[in-house]
């Protein structure tokens, strides 16, 4: 799927190089969230909101609640997709990364033929 998705970026005349940027970000993320994982409050219970939803408390706490639900919500969602779904049905990030980086110059020579058929995306 990784390589798939790769060339489809290459050729729609997307950069593919930023895709190993993305999964950089993700694996990081991952690490963030093991160390959060591995944390634990005082009454044992594990502490597992991203910072996303931590900024969204926040913001709520400042009365601007039903402004920011929408964001709480969001962040929940999203720790829910990162923490269960994705995590659990994906190989780890830095496969992913390593993976991408051995298939590049396939997606690289995709992309510079879109690039001289079509010019650059809008």
């Amino acid at each position: 799927a990784d390589l798939v998705g790769l060339k489809i970026l290459a050729k729609a005349g997307y950069d593919p190089k930023i895709a190993v940027e993305v999964w950089e970000m993700m694996a990081a993320l991952e690490e963030e969230i093991k160390e959060i994982e591995n944390e634990e409050t005082k009454d044992g219970t594990a502490k597992i909101e991203s910072s996303a939803v931590i900024a969204a408390r926040k913001s709520v706490a400042t009365g601007e609640e039903e402004e920011n639900q929408k964001g709480v919500e969001l962040g929940a969602f999203l720790d829910s997709l990162v923490n269960s779904w994705f995590g659990s049905t994906h190989p780890p990030s830095l496969e992913r990364i390593e993976y991408m980086r051995e298939n590049m110059d396939e997606a690289i020579l995709l992309y510079n033929e879109a690039i001289k058929l079509n010019g650059s995306p809008k």
